[in-house]
Parts: structure tokens; sequence; C-alpha cells
């Protein structure tokens, strides 16, 4: 390996946090290097080094050899680096060409002060098309484009500025299957043309799908630099979370006979038809399908936040016939949502308010909260779940991904839900956190709750779940007991390239 960049003893502080303690490895050129690591790991921190965000830190950094010291993104820029970030710096009121050549302005030939906007265009073009190999419509403001297109903006604009080095932080968190392998082909295109990637995901399939060599960091300390492919999901995993695991997908072998849950025939217009399944008391039933199958849809309308075209829906043998959301959670059922952050949270409110919130009425007294109370029943949950926060009055924007799902679930644990409905319950959280999530659910159904999960990671459906639902363009094109069945073939259902 030529090392193209080199991190030596490289270090940085914040106020009471060490966030990196001598880290020292180094990146080769031509490579796709995986950067690993749960929250708060140092994966970022360093990223952030490397952009120029951060002027003071310790250590040294050498590119090609050279010792460089990193002051601002223009310093970066100046070294070949470019920064694609999981939201783009991009200016969402301009169209592409100008975003791309922003600050980089060409100029006509002896008119310094006039933009040659053709020339913009034509280079634009020639890069989408001859080195990244997607179209894209180039009179379209940015803000007009999906969040795939923006990112591949961002790569367009180290390009047009000679960059060498490409830095892509979590850039698949909110793209499609099609879109990932959209960009892979991209990172694979840089990687042919002698470019260097460093790739950072928590999808750890990613990492084992797209790297050559990977890094672990844990607790902003240098774990281990290898090639991607002498080490194992487990042996990854391990070293991310310092310690092994004993089992990533816990799941009990059986369910009750009790059916909680029944939809007979659900349809909604332009969105789902004629979709039938029961949910049984301590089942954990797995929604599939790929993006725009109509599984958030399905759900949502389960729960009464949109209204159904047909169909029936029992909740324990009783039909509901006007569903609302009021009415789901008072007959029990509980939705983790997606957008935890926007619709299943209040971030400016502490963790107490935000866990009692879904049933205030189990602690009002003479028509005020009692808060000695409320504290008795969000500390048992704290508790329960292992939520890591410094107290019940912490504002839960200051807490991690892991542990703001954590305090959904407690909110929808307060509202005595038996049913529960969490749609891309581990999106966006490291590892770790991951498998505190699972145990959760685990837990739970051996309670006798039964879990409906909405994943767009197959293998999660596959370990924890009872029975897989697979759905294709809003259509249920199979209902499965999850026995030996392979990610190759739930995928095949969801694409609508085999029938059951």
């Amino acid at each position: 390996m030529t090392p193209l960049i080199e991190f030596d003893e490289v270090g940085k502080h914040f106020p009471g946090v060490v966030a990196l303690d001598k880290v020292s490895f180094a990146i080769g050129k031509g490579e796709v290097h995986g950067l690993v690591g749960e929250n708060g790991a140092g994966k970022s921190t360093l990223v952030n080094i490397l952009a120029g965000a951060f002027n003071e830190y310790h250590g040294n950094i050498r590119v090609n050899g050279q010792e460089v010291r990193l002051t601002s993104f223009s310093s970066s820029e100046k070294l070949g680096i470019c920064t694609v970030f999981q939201e783009p710096n991009v200016l969402l009121n301009l169209d592409v060409p100008t975003n791309v050549f922003l600050g980089k302005e060409p100029v006509l030939s002896g008119m310094g002060m006039f933009v040659d906007k053709k020339l913009r265009y034509r280079e634009t073009e020639r890069i989408l098309r001859d080195k990244i190999k997607i179209k894209i419509d180039l009179k379209k403001k940015v803000g007009e484009l999906s969040i795939s297109e923006r990112q591949i903006i961002g790569i367009v604009k180290g390009l047009v500025r000679n960059a060498d080095i490409f830095i892509l932080d979590e850039p698949t968190a909110s793209l499609t299957r099609s879109e990932i392998s959209n960009l892979f082909n991209i990172i694979r295109e840089l990687r042919e043309s002698g470019k260097t990637t460093i790739f950072i995901s928590h999808r750890l399939n990613e990492i084992f799908e797209i790297t050559n060599r990977l890094t672990v960091l844990r607790d902003g300390h240098h774990i281990c630099s290898v090639e991607t492919r002498t080490m194992s999901l487990d042996e990854l995993i391990s070293a991310m979370v310092g310690k092994k695991i004993e089992s990533r997908y816990p799941r009990t072998e059986a369910h009750g006979e009790k059916t909680l849950l029944e939809v007979q025939g659900l349809s909604r217009q332009g969105e789902f038809e004629n979709v039938s399944f029961r949910l049984h008391a301590g089942e954990v039933l797995g929604i599939a399908g790929v993006m725009g199958a109509g599984r958030t849809e399905l759900v949502k309308t389960i729960f009464g936040a949109t209204k159904k075209s047909s169909g029936k829906i029992f909740v324990e043998g009783e039909e509901v016939e006007k569903a609302s959301p009021r009415q789901a959670i008072g007959r029990g059922i509980g939705l983790l949502t997606e957008d935890r952050r926007n619709e299943s949270l209040i971030l400016v409110l502490d963790v107490l308010k935000n866990i009692i919130l879904a049933k205030l009425q189990k602690v009002v007294k003479y028509r005020a909260v009692n808060f000695s109370i409320a504290r008795k029943h969000a500390t048992r949950f704290v508790d329960m779940l292992a939520i890591k926060t410094p107290s019940l009055a912490q504002k839960v924007e200051f807490l991690s991904g892991g542990n703001q799902q954590k305090v959904v679930f407690s909110k929808l644990l307060f509202a005595d839900s038996r049913i529960l409905i969490v749609d891309e319950p581990t999106k966006g959280i490291d590892v770790g956190a991951k498998f505190e999530i699972y145990k959760i659910i685990h837990d739970l159904s051996t309670q006798g709750v039964g879990v409906i999960i909405i994943s767009s990671e197959i293998p999660e459906l596959i370990g924890l779940c009872h029975t897989i639902v697979v759905l294709h363009e809003g259509r249920m094109v199979a209902s499965l007991p999850n026995r030996d069945m392979t990610e190759e073939y739930i995928l095949s259902l969801a694409l609508g390239e085999r029938v059951v």
C-alpha cells in the first residue's frame, strides 16, 4: 500500500470530552477505505479535521508524504480533499452548473468579469456523462433534485476541482436501493481512475460490499485497520463494541395463538391495495418492500393517521369503524414513525415530558400533572430500556439517536401499547444501539406484545421476525413464515421478479 493520507497521533479535545486520542493509521492511494465505529467513536471528528472544520487539533497529518495543517475548508480543498456530507452543502435555489462551479467560475476569454455559462454547462454535462455516468437535468434548481442527486453534485464539484480524496459521510442513509447501486458504481469509477474514497456508514453490509480496507474507531481510539476481506461481520461488530456479540438477532421461536390485530382487504387508493394479515400476541411481523411499495402508508392507515379506501381492521376481534390516532392509542396501538425527530418526539422537551405525553391521563390528578408519579413511571422505563441520559430533565435533542429511539419506545410502553408498529427502528443509529433495540423488541414479544417492523434491512427482518409480509408496488405479494428464508428470495419478491 502506498500511503496517501497518514494520521500520526491525531487528537481532539472538547470541554470535558476526549473525542480523539492519539489516533494513528494510513489510507492508501486508490482505496475505498471504510471508517466504522459507534456513535461517539470519533469518526465525525476525524472527518471534520480532514475537511478543515476544526483548526485546532493535536498530532500530525501527512498527505502525499507532506506534513499539512488543515485550518479551514479551503485549506482542505487545496489539498485535493472533497467532503460530501449526509446533507450536501448546496444552494437549493441555484441550478446544477452554478452549484458545481461556485467559487471556481470559468470566465469568458478576454472578459474577466463575465462568467462563461456555456462552458460551465458543458463541463458539468461532460463530467456527469463521462466520469459519473449519470444523467441529471442541469436546468433544474438543486432544490428540485433528490438527496442522491445532490450528493452526486457534491462529487462533481470535487472532480471539477481535481480532488483526489473523496469523503462520503453516511451517504446512503436516505437513499433507495437503486440510488445506492448508482452511488456504488460512481465510487468504483473513482477507484478505477485512481481516486481515494473514505466511506462512512452504519450499514455494515455496505462496508463489506464497497470497501477495500477499513478502520475501526472506538471511544476515540484506533482499534484496527485491516483489509476488509480478512474480517468477518462478527469480528467487525466485536471490534466496534468492544465485546463479543453472542446473538445479533434474538428471536423467540414461537408466538401466542391470540390474534391482536387483523386487517382484511385493506386498501388506500393510489398507495396500497387488498392487504390482509394477522398479528398474534408475542409475534414479530415484518413488512418488506422497496421504497414506494406502500409500507409506511399501510401502517399509518392501520394507526388511523390516514383514511382507508376499503377493507376492515380488527383489534382483538373488534372491528374498528372509524380509525384515528386517538382511538388507536386508546386501543393499545403505538406507532414509532421513521422520522422520530419530527413525528415521534418533541425535541425541545425533556425526557420525562416526552415519555408521558402519549397518555397524560395516567399521571393527571385534579387537572394537573402529578410529577412525582410521572417521575416514577419514567424512571422505570429509563432503567428498563437502559436509556443513557444525565437525568429525566435532559432535553431529548441532546441524546444520541439510539437513546432518542428508546425514549419513543418508552413513550409507547407508557401508553400501554399491546401492539407496537415500528417503522425503520434502527435507521441512523450505530451498531451497539441496534442490538439494544433488537433486545427491546425481543423482550416485548416475550411479554406478549405484538410487534410490526418495517425495515429496509432485509437481514434485520429475517433475524427478528416470525412472519414476513412482502409488498410490491402497493400490492401484497407474500405472507410467509420465516423458515430458511433468504435475503435474495425476499428481495426478488419485493422487486416483482418472483411470485409465490
